[in-house]
């Protein structure tokens, strides 16, 4: 008990202790506030502070407010003041739009390095540790202290200086010392020698003066800085370094120094180092313009758009990016590179080859680091019905014996079905049906090889319709008559349609009928499944096994979504569908070229897409192409002209049995009403004849000039739409005839040849043609007709190029190679009928003109 109380008073003891020193801390930081109070001002006469005559300390009075204000403008940083928003980001530079533009073709984003170190709104404020090589000057103020000082000495122990304009200081009574371009260390020697007293030197308010940015900074002109502050504040008060100011290079020139310093910025941005150059008074800051620039992208630590300074080589950019990631492959680099006086130039070198490594670097470099495959060389993937999914090591010799472990198995997962799926390097997915059952009790073995999956069932899968790959579900219950869209209907598939398609394989003969000692031998080694002939020996009486094969591939856009009947097929018990993500060569989408360009097939269809880029990608137009008479087929189109067509034979329809109700209910003479009932039965046999009208779909009207480059910025650059055929023809020598003349034939072109003079060549017109209704079908699917109110193209002999004119008398209009002549038939119809007769000649003419330039490529 007494040994608790003694520890009890001894923890009160140590208390009090405590709280003893507290109070006398607080007291002392209260007396430092009552000699602030005291301190002379140099408006008052001196006095002794009391409380500091009890402490043995002598000072001046000073007003605490004037200075609490020192050393606030001293310190900014003791005024709170509130951010400033960021401003936004600047613009792209014109050199980092061209940049920018090369890298997009490797899906790569690229910007220039450090310029964002610049983008805060207000400059920073001084730090408040001045150092001791603070260097001094008109109108520093400082505060001088006694430490130590022989008897007699007359001067007070806290005193407040400044600098005069002239850089000196003066004491009353004791002297003046120039300390003008002396540090606050070499001051206070010199005053401490001089006095004969042992003085520290502190500073108080800082001097401000001006220097002078100028050059690519978006505020040129002075601004104002302290002593304590590097060439990188002043660039932030004057707004920072524009893109096409260089970072590498900034000079910094000083009065009554002949050399230029000159500092280099990505030593701080990138590699931390402070700039340890303070300003003076009247120093001159310039930004030059940008120097040259390389740029790095792909897998590199930090990829940009960089200045370098002559002499530096590959290596160094490398350097300023920060290396290359582990992910970055080191092999097929990537250098495109402007060759003087020749196109830009790409090339690939190995990473760590020496030679590319010391390869100078050259204005406009951009170099692409690939990134490797990203999946691991010696893996093997297990799928499916299983708890324990995902990637496995595989080793050397490793089979499906040694793989297959019971834990990977459910209660429910199968054992008579699995799948295994290989990708032998260059050709199809190959899939075998085995057993894991057989595997287990050692009837059935396979060596394994890199990248085989292995994907288990449930154990009622058997019959059901397996489904495996980006699709959550894996199977579906198989009924007679099932299609593969009623298979995947209302499936949740872990990508957009548009990125996936479905692979039907169906189970082929089983393995012991379709394979035997004598095939086997004849085939290739690399198609083999085993390695060893006597494990095939062995294997031969297994019948559970049966290779997959692939019976159809259908994009899920064109099955599910467009719903096109061409692409389903009926599904039989136990067939696998695997929903693959489609390719990046590949796409669901797709536009055809054909005709007379350097590689016409069928293309991708690009997010984007324009003509110029598909003629680009074809290798351009043979030397005997015709791109005026380019033929563009579109699906869209067509409806369009469908729907209009049916619109026209509708009112038609309508009209004609409006008008034939009125005739029924006349009182007419027998022979009137009967030559009226054989004009409606004609009208009849017109709009039957209409309605069998083919469209094609054509976009007409289209300039398509024979240099590439004219049309990518041209309003002819049209976007393609998926499904889209184009036919670019050879230049024709035939001006065509329709309808009716004698001869209605394919004439010879001739220049100078009027429509007059080709209608003559054929014969003439006939009986039955309709003089006021002769129209032009141009190359490019115009129409040109004699009203003298359709405007168009047409070639100008003289200037031997296309103007554009009004046609007032179609006979007069010379053809040109590939267009054709339209003389309709004369027909009887009411006058309302007449617009609709002629939209509906026009779209039978054009179609039958497209058909025909199409058939002769």
């Amino acid at each position: 008990m007494d040994a608790k109380v003694g520890i009890i008073v001894k923890r009160a003891f140590l208390l009090g202790l405590f709280l003893f020193f507290l109070v006398a801390t607080c007291s002392q930081a209260q007396g430092i506030l009552s000699v602030l109070e005291g301190v002379s001002s140099p408006e008052r006469p001196q006095a002794k502070d009391l409380l500091l005559k009890k402490s043995g300390v002598s000072t001046s009075r000073i007003n605490k407010k004037k200075v609490l204000k020192g050393l606030s403008e001293a310190h900014p940083i003791l005024e709170e003041k509130p951010p400033l928003p960021a401003p936004p980001s600047p613009p792209l530079s014109p050199f980092e739009k061209r940049f920018v533009k090369r890298a997009a073709e490797f899906g790569i984003s690229l910007k220039q390095i450090g310029y964002e170190f610049f983008r805060k709104t207000s400059p920073l404020p001084p730090t408040i540790s001045v150092g001791r090589d603070y260097i001094l000057g008109p109108g520093d103020e400082l505060f001088l202290y006694v430490v130590g000082a022989p008897p007699g000495f007359e001067l007070d122990q806290i005193s407040r200086l400044v600098v005069d304009r002239e850089g000196r200081l003066y004491f009353p009574g004791l002297g003046v010392f120039y300390v003008w371009g002396k540090s606050v260390a070499e001051a206070e020697k010199l005053v401490s020698q001089k006095l004969g007293a042992n003085i520290r030197l502190t500073l108080g308010r800082l001097r401000t003066f001006a220097v002078y940015v100028s050059g690519e900074v978006f505020h040129p002109g002075p601004v104002l800085v302290t002593g304590v502050e590097t060439p990188l504040e002043a660039l932030v008060k004057a707004g920072g370094i524009k893109k096409t100011g260089s970072l590498r290079r900034i000079l910094l020139r000083r009065r009554n120094q002949g050399k230029d310093l000159e500092i280099d910025f990505y030593r701080l941005i990138l590699e931390g180092r402070p700039v340890k150059v303070f300003l003076r008074d009247g120093d001159v800051i310039f930004v030059p313009p940008i120097g040259q620039l390389a740029a790095i992208g792909g897998e590199v630590r930090r990829p940009g758009i960089y200045e370098f300074l002559p002499g530096e080589r590959v290596e160094d950019l490398l350097r300023l990016a920060g290396g290359v990631l582990p992910s970055g492959a080191r092999r097929g680099v990537i250098l495109e590179r402007y060759v003087p006086g020749e196109e830009l130039k790409l090339q690939e070198f190995d990473l760590e080859a020496p030679d590319f490594k010391k390869l100078p670097l050259c204005d406009g470099d951009l170099i692409i680091v690939r990134p490797l495959f990203p999946r691991p060389e010696n893996f093997l993937r297990l799928e499916g019905y299983t708890p324990y999914s995902g990637l496995y090591e595989y080793r050397p010799g490793l089979t499906l014996k040694g793989f297959l472990k019971r834990r990977f198995f459910f209660p429910d997962t199968s054992l008579s079905v699995a799948l295994l799926e290989r990708h032998p390097p260059g050709q199809p997915a190959r899939y075998l049906n085995f057993s894991p059952q057989e595997v287990f009790t050692g009837k059935f073995d396979l060596p394994l090889a890199p990248g085989d999956v292995i994907r288990l069932f449930p154990a009622e899968f058997k019959k059901a319709i397996r489904l495996a790959g980006w699709v959550k579900e894996t199977r579906t219950p198989y009924r007679s008559g099932l299609t593969l869209s009623e298979a995947l209907a209302g499936k949740h598939f872990l990508l957009p349609l548009e990125a996936l398609k479905a692979e039907v394989y169906r189970e082929a003969l089983p393995y012991k009928e379709k394979r035997n000692e004598e095939q086997e031998n004849q085939e290739e080694p690399s198609k083999k499944w085993f390695q060893k002939k006597e494990e095939k020996q062995n294997l031969s009486h297994i019948s559970t096994r049966s290779e997959f094969q692939r019976v159809k591939s259908v994009y899920l856009l064109e099955l599910l979504k467009r719903q096109d009947p061409k692409k389903d097929i009926p599904l039989l018990p136990g067939d696998l569908v695997l929903i693959r993500k489609i390719g990046p060569e590949e796409s669901a989408e797709h536009v055809s070229l054909a005709g007379y360009v350097e590689r016409p097939g069928v293309y991708p269809l690009r997010e984007g897409m324009r003509l110029y880029d598909l003629l680009k990608a074809a290798g351009g137009f043979k030397p005997r192409a015709y791109p005026e008479g380019i033929v563009i087929l579109r699906a869209s189109v067509a409806a369009l002209q469908r729907a209009h067509l049916a619109q026209a034979l509708s009112q038609m329809r309508k009209n004609l049995e409006k008008e034939e109700a009125g005739i029924l209910q006349a009182e007419l003479e027998p022979a009137e009403k009967e030559a009226r009932q054989a004009a409606f039965e004609a009208r009849r046999r017109l709009l039957a004849l209409m309605e069998k009208t083919e469209v094609t779909g054509r976009i007409a009207g289209l300039h398509v000039p024979r240099k590439l480059e004219l049309l990518k910025d041209s309003p002819d650059n049209i976007l393609l739409e998926p499904g889209d055929k184009i036919y670019v023809p050879g230049k024709p020598a035939n001006v065509l005839l329709f309808g009716e003349v004698h001869n209605p034939v394919a004439l010879i072109y001739q220049k100078g040849l009027t429509v007059k003079d080709y209608i003559r060549r054929a014969g003439g017109f006939t009986k039955y043609a309709d003089l006021g209704e002769i129209f032009v079908i141009r190359a490019n699917g115009e129409a040109l007709s004699g009203e003298g109110k359709v405007e168009g193209f047409i070639w100008d002999n003289k200037n031997k190029r296309f103007v554009k004119g009004r046609y007032g008398n179609i006979l007069a209009y010379e053809p040109q190679p590939g267009e054709a002549i339209v003389v309709p038939t004369k027909i009887k119809v009411p006058t309302m009928w007449r617009p609709l007769i002629r939209d509906v000649i026009q779209i039978i003419y054009q179609s039958a003109l497209t058909v025909y330039t199409i058939t002769n490529l």
